[in-house]
């Protein structure tokens, strides 16, 4: 496992299964996960906390029971749980993470980030905005396309688009 690799998800919608069988190709892969919005039930988090390492989430638009989710986060050491855009470091990384792909842009347009990091869409994109990398994970929820997220690493900049075993 190298240090520099992540993993990214997003757009859970309640869909628990998936979720939980993303977590277990993830575990022992990377030390970081991050999700990118729309867990939607506080119930969720506990399927995110199965994860072994360190994990962001940032609430998305579809996130509606806030304060009870925010209760919820604080209880599981592990878990940083963000209402707005976060600034995260990881090893010497900058690493912004939004819901919103117009949040997602004008941050990665600033100039201030090495990468970030979104959902909302439900679908994999990888864009670039001057030197720094914006990448929508695509969704576990398989709206449109079949469940995924990526593995990214951070030293490369290569974002993996992995597929979830359903």
């Amino acid at each position: 496992m190298t240090a520099s690799r992540i993993a990214v998800v997003s757009d859970s919608h309640d869909r628990s299964s998936y979720l939980q069988k993303a977590i277990d190709q993830i575990n022992g892969a990377v030390d970081t996960l991050i999700h990118c919005g729309d867990l939607c039930s506080p119930s969720m988090l506990d399927h995110l906390a199965r994860f072994d390492g360190e994990i962001h989430f940032v609430a998305g638009n579809a996130d509606k029971e806030l304060a009870q989710m925010k209760q919820a986060a604080d209880k599981i050491p592990h878990l940083s749980f963000y209402l707005y855009t976060p600034d995260i470091k990881i090893n010497s990384s900058r690493v912004a993470v939004a819901h919103l792909p117009d949040s997602a842009r004008k941050l990665a347009r600033s100039g201030q980030y090495d990468v970030v990091f979104f959902g909302h869409t439900h679908e994999f994109k990888l864009f670039q905005f001057g030197e720094v990398p914006a990448v929508n994970c695509g969704d576990i929820y398989g709206r449109k396309h079949p469940p995924s997220y990526v593995i990214y690493d951070l030293d490369t900049g290569r974002a993996e688009h992995c597929p979830v075993d359903i």
